[in-house]
């Protein structure tokens, strides 16, 4: 009799355990998910075999100048690299490399109401643009571009890459691009944690969830080593190392 009665009370613990965790794990998965970022780079070859190196496969094999060369990760993620034709002075893809040099420029993510997002945005005043072709852009992030597309259901190819997905973001803003950006995750119903120093935000369903988080703020003099500073009223971008992929 003390046996059953044992067993009976592991199997209510597991069964209230495995309830809190489906609906735990139902309320992490917005309607929301990264889908593409894209490298704009000074030397596309060079890129390219950085990315070879490193055990990447290319979507496609044609070759052009300026690419785009694509990678799409088995979560579906896609990493894109462009480059520019340097001669051209009128090109905004060449104003942006000499403003910026080479750099992630944007940030695409892919939900499954854009209307619904852009009405939130304008409930809490985030400027963006208009929806055209199922698109649109948040306003006054430069360098990093990010805009959200309407959700498409695609068949990504399987290709035997190194990593899965892109499982960390890590963005650099100045302050007040950082709390604009704390807007937009919550408008976006992020889920919100904190670990160590810093709050993080994740979204997607859990084979492609991705994590984002900020680094220090400009001018820490406890950071090693010291962020850079960026003295523009309006700052976002991801530098070096701040893409991370998950195997």
């Amino acid at each position: 009799m003390r046996k059953n009665w044992r067993l009976a009370l592991v199997f209510a613990v597991y069964g209230a355990f495995l309830v809190g965790f489906l609906q735990n794990l139902k309320a992490q998965t917005p309607q929301i998910r990264l889908k593409k970022i894209t490298y704009l780079t000074a030397n596309v070859d060079s890129s390219i075999r950085a990315f070879l190196k490193n055990g990447f496969i290319f979507s496609r094999t044609e070759y052009h100048p300026f690419g785009p060369f694509e990678i799409t990760l088995p979560a579906g993620h896609s990493v894109a690299l462009i480059g520019s034709d340097t001669t051209d002075t009128t090109k905004a893809l060449r104003r942006k490399l000499r403003e910026f040099g080479s750099h992630i420029s944007s940030v695409e993510f892919e939900a499954g109401n854009l209307q619904a997002i852009a009405s939130a945005f304008d409930s809490m005043k985030i400027e963006h643009s208009s929806i055209v072709e199922n698109k649109f852009s948040l306003t006054g992030t430069a360098p990093l571009e990010i805009s959200f597309v309407e959700t498409h259901d695609t068949a990504h190819p399987r290709l035997d890459n190194r990593y899965s997905r892109i499982s960390w973001l890590v963005l650099t803003a100045n302050d007040s691009t950082q709390a604009t950006m704390r807007r937009v995750f919550a408008a976006l119903g992020l889920r919100k944690y904190h670990e160590g120093c810093c709050d993080y935000w994740t979204l997607g369903p859990v084979d492609s969830r991705t994590a984002i988080r900020f680094e220090l703020p400009p001018g820490s003099t406890w950071a090693s080593p010291p962020p850079k500073p960026h003295p523009e009223p309006w700052w976002l971008s991801i530098e070096e190392g701040g893409v991370v992929y998950a195997y």
